[in-house]
Formats: structure tokens, C-alpha cells, sequence
């Protein structure tokens, strides 16, 4: 596959745990560029004053107004090309220890180097083969979300 990168941005998250925050808001500004929400805010609508925590992304993903669909473990390189051609970046929720933090792969450099949206670490790149190994030495790619497709009611 030749060179395919979304133009995909990702807010920096604004707690310790709210990953899922900024990942929401962000594909929420990517498929709706006209609307702007604010991170905080958007966490507190779902989890109230005390928001600084863990909410699973699928809550999250759906909250924001977005369908996507949770697969166990890394997905075949093939499927991460095909989502991104069809212009849709895919979520990877990374275990580290005992938490688990949530990335976006938003393109594939020339081979298999995916572009990475980190919210706490900012952008990255790693090949395929390695991201399926670790991310950063010590996160462990454990699931994997897709847009759903349109009349998916799963």
C-alpha cells in the first residue's frame, strides 16, 4: 500500500485518565468539522463533576455520536487499510499494567508505519509488527474499534 494519511487531529487530553475524552471530541471535530465541543465538558455531561476517571470507550464513542464497533485484539493490517481508505481512523485501547489508555491510527506510511494520534504522548509512528508487539515498551494492544457500518445495530 502507498502512503494514506488522514487529516486527522487530536486535542491533548486535559486529565490524567481522559484519554477517552479527547479521543471522542476528537473524532467527533473530524467527522462534524463544523462543531467545536470542549473536552471537560464533554466529560462531564457523561460522568459528572468527578470526570477525571476511566469510562469505556464504547460509552464514550457513543455518547459523542459515534458508532463504532469493539473487536477483541489487533485487527489484520488488510482491515486497518480498508477503514482508512474509506476515510474512517481506528481506535486501539492499549493495556499497560492496570489501566489501559486509548490511541488513534489515522494513516499507513509507506510499508507499514502507522501514524499514531496519542493524546498524552502526542503523534507517533510504529510499524505494524511492532505496535502488535508494544506500544511505547509497555502497552499491549488488547482491542481494536471500527466505525460501524450505517444500519449496524449491534
Amino acid at each position: 500500500m502507498s502512503s494514506m494519511i488522514l487529516p486527522f487531529e487530536m486535542a491533548p487530553q486535559q486529565g490524567g485518565l481522559l484519554c477517552w475524552a479527547a479521543v471522542a471530541v476528537s473524532l467527533r471535530r473530524f467527522y462534524r468539522k463544523q462543531e467545536s465541543i470542549d473536552q471537560i465538558a464533554f466529560a462531564r455531561s457523561l460522568l459528572g463533576a468527578n470526570c477525571n476517571q476511566v469510562c469505556q470507550p464504547l460509552r464514550a464513542l457513543n455518547h459523542a455520536g459515534l458508532r463504532y464497533r469493539e473487536h477483541s485484539g489487533p485487527i489484520p493490517l488488510a482491515d486497518i487499510e480498508q477503514q482508512l481508505m474509506s476515510g474512517h481512523p481506528v481506535l486501539i485501547a492499549a493495556r499497560y499494567f492496570i489501566g489501559w489508555h486509548l490511541l488513534v491510527l489515522h494513516g499507513i506510511g509507506h510499508g507499514t508505519q502507522m501514524m499514531i494520534a496519542d493524546s498524552l504522548h502526542g503523534p507517533s509512528r510504529a510499524s505494524y509488527a511492532d505496535l502488535t508487539a508494544a506500544y511505547r515498551e509497555h502497552y499491549l494492544w488488547s482491542h481494536t474499534y471500527c466505525l460501524a457500518p450505517a444500519g449496524d445495530d449491534e
